[in-house]
């Protein structure tokens, strides 16, 4: 009986010295693995880092080398799902896209014609599209096209290159093309609008396009005057030479019949009426009151230079005057029942884009 003991003991005994030789072989070979995964993943991150840093480093980065970088023929929705900042960024974009389109069904437009004089600016080496908006950032936008088309490296060149009064007409004839385009680019284009409250754009196009500048020129001389002579008291219809105030601009873009007539009328036309973003499937909507984060989404997206992100005029900052104080100011001053036509006439924007008129009432 004792024999019988020892002999299962010691076979015990073997059984696990065996487990334990077992055991240790897979923790071994488990580490060393993962040591050598973490190793290589060390060595390629590192070696991605130093890439980068090189080809940023470049002052004179063309655009199929900076697209190379980060793009490389890989999905929109793939860089997003890889990177934590832009999976940030996009729970906001995609609110902002989900807001649109319940808004367009709600509103009737998902089934409205896409506008056939919508202007838009391609840029095919980094896939984007852009329907320009008047007095929403659309000047920075188009300096960013001259750069991202490697012609220029920074601002200051395309100021040497063209006059600010022939910038927005050469910018056309380089970068905008039928606008049919729009429909038919692939998932992988970025298709990009920019919004910005409707009453601010409003108030700065009323500024800019109809009001003296600092050389004391309108640039809309002969509609200004127009739209005092219509609107305007009959005192003020005598004052020969002046220009419309902005009650009187309110008036003439709540009036359905006149609202469209002279130079100049998409600076103040609805985004629905320029853009058709109810018919139009815009990946990246961007708000200017939010142009810094905004701007670093779409430059990532599009596989952009970072330093683009600094473009003189991106931050809201001492750029324009027209600011959102501004522009309660002078709404207030309205009557009551001109400030609802104008929000009525404006809708659309207000409800496709998340904008309020609480602050302005």
């Amino acid at each position: 009986m004792r024999k019988k003991l020892l002999h299962v003991c010691s076979t015990l005994l073997v059984l696990f010295f065996l487990c334990w030789l077992l055991l240790t072989g897979f923790l071994y070979q488990y580490a060393r693995h993962d040591n050598e995964s973490k190793s290589i993943y060390a060595d390629i991150s590192e070696g991605f880092r130093r890439f980068q840093s090189e080809v940023l480093a470049s002052k004179k980065l063309q655009p199929e080398a900076s697209r190379k970088l980060t793009n490389d023929g890989e999905p929109l929705l793939v860089r997003i799902a890889t990177d934590p900042t832009m999976k940030r960024l996009n729970t906001k974009m995609d609110f902002r896209r989900k807001t649109l389109s319940a808004h367009c069904q709600k509103l009737g437009l998902e089934d409205t014609p896409p506008n056939p004089k919508m202007k838009v600016l391609y840029s095919e080496p980094y896939k984007l599209a852009y329907c320009t908006v008047p007095k929403a950032g659309s000047t920075n936008m188009k300096k960013l096209f001259w750069m991202l088309y490697g012609k220029v490296t920074s601002v200051d060149e395309i100021e040497r290159l063209v006059n600010s009064s022939d910038f927005h007409r050469q910018t056309s004839e380089l970068y905008q093309k039928s606008s049919v385009l729009l429909e038919s680019v692939d998932d992988n284009y970025a298709r990009l609008l920019i919004v910005r409250h409707p009453f601010e754009r409003l108030l700065s196009s009323y500024r800019n396009k109809l009001t003296p500048d600092s050389k004391g020129l309108i640039q809309y001389a002969n509609l200004s005057q127009t739209i005092r002579e219509m609107f305007g008291t009959p005192q003020r219809k005598k004052e020969i030479g002046e220009h419309a105030s902005f009650e009187e601009f309110v008036d003439f873009v709540t009036d359905p019949d006149k609202r469209n007539m002279g130079h100049g009328h998409d600076h103040w036309l609805r985004y629905d009426e320029l853009c058709s973003p109810c018919s139009i499937p815009y990946n990246v909507i961007v708000h200017l009151e939010t142009i810094d984060d905004d701007m670093r989404y779409l430059l990532r997206l599009i596989g952009a230079p970072p330093e683009y992100q600094f473009l003189p005029g991106y931050s809201k900052s001492g750029v324009s005057f027209t600011t959102k104080k501004s522009t309660i100011d002078a709404i207030k001053q309205l009557p009551r029942q001109k400030v609802i036509k104008l929000y009525e006439t404006y809708k659309n924007d207000f409800l496709l884009f998340s904008y309020s008129v609480q602050d302005y009432l």
